[in-house]
């Protein structure tokens, strides 16, 4: 799908197929990573939610030979209908700690690209 917005992101967004849970009205749900950037990513669920929704989200990385867990929260700022039961959303971090950042840029290798090795490989 090809927006006809402009592009208003300040970091770049590179692909990644990873699994995400977000909590949402206080139950936890699935969904699969579409891609991730310094400032957010974008998600497939099966779970139909608003625009300006605020989520908790879990997700696994695989920073040099170790896991790393990021939990953050974010808020969802669009959302694309694939059919009537799948979603795609998109959504900009909230503040993130400094944990939480040292994950994200080892993980992008700290120029903002995705390392050789993605989380999609055991």
């Amino acid at each position: 799908m090809r927006s006809i917005w402009p592009e208003r992101r300040v970091h770049p967004r590179y692909p990644l197929g990873v699994a995400v849970t977000f909590t949402y009205t206080g139950q936890l749900h699935p969904g699969s990573v579409h891609d991730l950037g310094k400032g957010g990513l974008s998600f497939w669920a099966e779970r139909d939610m608003p625009v300006g929704e605020n989520l908790d989200l879990t997700l696994t990385l695989i920073v040099g030979e170790a896991q790393a867990k990021m939990i953050c929260r974010g808020v969802i700022r669009w959302k694309q209908s694939a059919d009537e039961n799948l979603f795609r959303y998109g959504l900009a971090f909230g503040t993130l700690n400094p944990a939480q950042l040292t994950v994200l840029t080892e993980f992008l290798g700290g120029t903002g690209k995705p390392p050789v090795k993605d989380s999609r490989q055991p």
